[in-house]
């Protein structure tokens, strides 16, 4: 919930104000994790945007929950397609979460108003790892 967000000016979830979204793996083996966006967020920029990114990270306490070099952890432009978020989430109860960092920065020529979009965020069985 960016409620103060300004155009031109960037803020993220780095800072956790606001906060990150939380995955969290409660099953038995490790996971790949995807989202899709359902829509552009800013009218005015195409997807994908640098107005509108996302990367993990790694959750408060729980370093080394995923494959860091396979997963998305640089700030990465939304696009309205499946994009991989985690690689081999893992499933141990102290190393089972990671976070997303979105990122936002209002282009000058968007409208006024309520901005929103809606993530599926899919997780599924990483094959081949042991």
């Amino acid at each position: 919930n960016f409620t103060n967000a300004q155009i031109g000016v960037t803020d993220d979830t780095t800072d956790n104000s606001p906060r990150p979204i939380i995955v969290q793996n409660d099953g038995n083996s490790l996971i790949n994790v995807n989202k899709t966006a359902d829509k552009l967020l800013f009218v005015s920029a195409p997807s994908p945007s640098s107005a509108f990114q996302f990367k993990v990270d790694n959750a408060t306490g729980e370093e080394g929950a995923f494959n860091w070099s396979a997963s998305t952890t640089t700030f990465t432009n939304v696009a309205v397609t499946t994009q991989k978020m985690f690689s081999q989430l893992n499933f141990s109860n102290t190393t089972d979460s990671g976070e997303v960092d979105i990122g936002i920065t209002p282009p000058a020529d968007e409208p006024a108003g309520n901005k929103s979009d809606i993530w599926t965020i899919t997780g599924y069985y990483a094959a081949g790892v042991p």
